[in-house]
């Protein structure tokens, strides 16, 4: 018997381990995924007699609920933006080197952020609301 070494025994009490660690961040978690911004505000698919807004902007409001963890995927930045047909496509790269010979980064691009056109109003008023409250740390911390 040359296998990994696991026995059941082991292999029940790491599943059980893995359950017991997966239970303790689900009550760990916050009840709101919200850190930063107000409720998020989307725009209508189509506007039709019931649902069109008062204001005739075209935009309803939503509020964001409590599920699962969202998955967190780390980037470094982000090298490019398209637009197409109402779509926007943000390239995120993650460094994975340094160049000696031209003293740069090497970058790769790891993921794709694809979103509605019309969603972008809502990103830069959360992204605007995180730079003022950074902002407002730093200058208490002074």
């Amino acid at each position: 018997m040359f296998g990994s070494g696991n026995t059941k025994k082991e292999e029940a009490a790491k599943s059980k381990a893995k359950a017991a660690d997966a239970e303790g961040q689900k009550k760990s978690a916050p009840q709101s995924n919200a850190e930063i911004g107000e409720p998020s505000i989307g725009t209508a698919p189509a506007e039709t007699g019931s649902a069109k807004q008062a204001s005739g902007n075209g935009q309803v409001a939503s509020t964001t609920i409590a599920g699962p963890p969202p998955e967190e995927i780390f980037v470094d930045g982000i090298s490019s933006l398209f637009f197409r047909a109402g779509i926007v496509k943000f390239d995120c790269y993650r460094v994975v080197g340094h160049d000696q010979t031209e003293n740069k980064e090497a970058r790769m691009v790891s993921h794709r952020l694809v979103m509605p056109a019309g969603s972008l109003q809502g990103l830069i008023k959360l992204l605007q609301n995180a730079a003022n409250m950074q902002r407002s740390q730093a200058e208490k911390s002074k």
